[in-house]
């Protein structure tokens, strides 16, 4: 069962693929335009693509489900007699590495409504806030992109999980300082 290993890795790198696609959806960046290099970065930030609230809640039953499926499949695999302790390590650490990827569109998940609202605000700090989240959020992308694309998913693979847990740790900033900010607004009115 030691094939569980890469062939997990590989899915892996689908998966943040796929995540990243879902949280810029609902940043309404277009995605295309990010990848195109004649277009610079605050140009990119402007521009919106909206998707249905639908489309996102389908995108995400999807991720969930390859979520199932990739834990189950770990879930097998230590469970197969002879493992050694490293690949045992390997899986757990992979099965970690699943859940903080989804934990990033979960995030976005549970805030869409929110982030719906943020953007039909007049307030411009909310504005400037919002502004500033999708330009982290595409120079995340635009350096994640090479790690995901790389050949060697060995050598990517360290690099994959950090940013994951990056975007989680930028989610929740972002999270708790709008929350912080519409508290004390309307704490004051």
């Amino acid at each position: 069962m030691d094939v569980a290993i890469p062939v997990v890795r590989n899915d892996i790198i689908m998966l943040l693929k796929k995540v990243f696609k879902f949280n810029v959806h609902h940043l309404r960046i277009d995605q295309k335009a990010l990848m195109k290099e004649e277009i610079d970065l605050a140009t990119k930030t402007q521009l919106e693509y909206v998707l249905s609230h639908n489309a996102l809640a389908e995108d995400y039953h999807n991720l969930k489900n390859i979520e199932e499926e990739l834990l189950t499949y770990i879930l097998k695999a230590l469970n197969q007699p002879n493992l050694s302790k490293d690949n045992v390590q390997l899986l757990h650490l992979q099965s970690n590495a699943i859940e903080r990827i989804l934990y990033a569109a979960k995030a976005w998940q549970d805030t869409q409504h929110n982030i719906h609202n943020l953007y039909q605000s007049d307030n411009e700090f909310i504005r400037g806030r919002l502004l500033e989240l999708k330009t982290n959020m595409i120079k995340l992308y635009l350096h994640i992109i090479p790690i995901i694309d790389g050949k060697d998913i060995n050598e990517n693979y360290d690099n994959v999980t950090r940013v994951a847990h990056e975007i989680r740790q930028d989610n929740k900033k972002f999270i708790d300082e709008i929350s912080d900010y519409v508290t004390d607004h309307t704490l004051e009115n």
